[in-house]
């Protein structure tokens, strides 16, 4: 599958190329499903990593050239607040930096450039970016900074701080380890018993954040049993489309437990049972061809968080047989074609709410290409 991979990721690059180099940045997609108001920022930081992979396999004017013009865009001083924050959505009655998520994609381009030029300016800005957004050592969380400072509370969306806290483990294992360590262990020691699991193996969206409160305990345990129950029976009410939205973002939750593993392998989380019965659910073809096959297009798997792109990665850390990656990567990548590939376009358009993030999230197949480091 590398070459196959391979292939797809220059089909997309090629399709977007001119843009870049016409714009001076990538272009701003809507956030997914979600249809923010995004700046060029987020998906320029996606698309820096995949050319900048594509520049390493295969030299090439064009790749090099879109490599440094989304170098200089990221580097811009404009697209950040004074504090540092990333500035990646507007018009959004909320924070402007798409929660601790935003800060991440940003951060993970900027250590990607950081270990190609090896400037220490990339990797203080990332530095920045990443201590912008205030962590709480009472309940080991991230409060979310927008870029004029104001404090929009704990960022409540599980998967952000899981996240923010992955691109953490990357920063340790550069020049930061003292800066950003503390912070980080606190989090990833406690962080357990803000998790909750469906019976199957599904992690829930919103973080369990409890604060002893009866009420809220009853609250949310019961719209944990409503989800289940409502999404298994394929009703079309709040429940069943929250629970529809947690089965797409079941793959995007494992990739960022799997890169903290690759720092972290020691964790505890990682022997613990329902950990991984996650894994397991998340690495199967029945439930991951499962989505595709569904009769109402979940929006936020292959039109967003892309099985396809993201198995791949998630199965090599888990260690799942090479064999077993080969068939469930390439039959997923036929139906992420089936669902969504524009023969015209040349890229993953067709039927997607966010064709712009969808393609720009090719580069998640990076770290398995890195992984594995071509064909054996």
């Amino acid at each position: 599958m590398y070459n196959t991979y391979i292939q797809v990721i220059e089909r997309a690059a090629q399709s977007v190329a001119e843009e870049i180099i016409k714009n001076g940045h990538a272009e701003a997609g809507v956030n997914g499903p979600y249809n923010n108001t995004d700046t060029p920022l987020r998906n320029s930081a996606h698309w820096y990593i995949i050319f900048s992979f594509l520049n390493k396999e295969n030299k090439s004017e064009l790749y090099g050239r879109c490599q440094d013009i989304l170098l200089d865009y990221l580097l811009d001083k404009n697209n950040y607040g004074h504090n540092g924050a990333p500035k990646c959505r507007l018009n959004f009655n909320g924070d402007d930096v798409n929660g601790l998520i935003g800060s991440a994609w940003v951060i993970e381009a900027l250590i990607c450039a950081y270990r190609i030029k090896k400037d220490k300016a990339i990797l203080d800005l990332a530095y920045r970016i990443f201590s912008s957004q205030k962590y709480d050592t009472t309940n080991c969380l991230w409060r979310i900074i927008g870029t004029d400072g104001k404090d929009w509370g704990y960022d409540l969306t599980f998967n952000h701080q899981l996240w923010f806290a992955a691109l953490g483990c990357e920063l340790v294992d550069s020049d930061y380890k003292f800066e950003v360590e503390c912070n980080l262990n606190g989090f990833l020691n406690n962080f357990q018993k803000y998790l909750r699991y469906y019976p199957n193996g599904l992690f829930c969206h919103i973080v369990y954040c409890h604060k002893g409160d009866f009420k809220y305990r009853v609250k949310y345990n019961l719209k944990i049993f409503l989800r289940y129950v409502c999404g298994n029976l394929n009703l079309h009410n709040k429940y069943g489309a929250m629970y529809q939205l947690e089965k797409g973002y079941l793959t995007f939750d494992l990739y960022g437990f799997a890169i903290i593993k690759n720092y972290k392998p020691d964790l505890n989380i990682f022997s613990n049972r329902d950990f991984l019965n996650a894994v397991h659910l998340g690495t199967s073809e029945d439930f991951l061809c499962g989505i595709a096959e569904e009769k109402i297009f979940n929006k936020y798997a292959y039109g967003y968080n892309s099985p396809a792109f993201e198995y791949p990665y998630i199965a090599s850390t888990f260690n799942v047989d090479n064999n077993q990656i080969s068939l469930i990567g390439g039959k997923l990548m036929e139906l992420q074609n089936k669902l969504t590939f524009d023969q015209s376009q040349g890229n993953f358009s067709n039927g997607v709410n966010d064709p712009q993030t969808l393609n720009a999230r090719l580069y998640e197949l990076v770290r398995y290409l890195n992984f594995e480091g071509g064909p054996k």
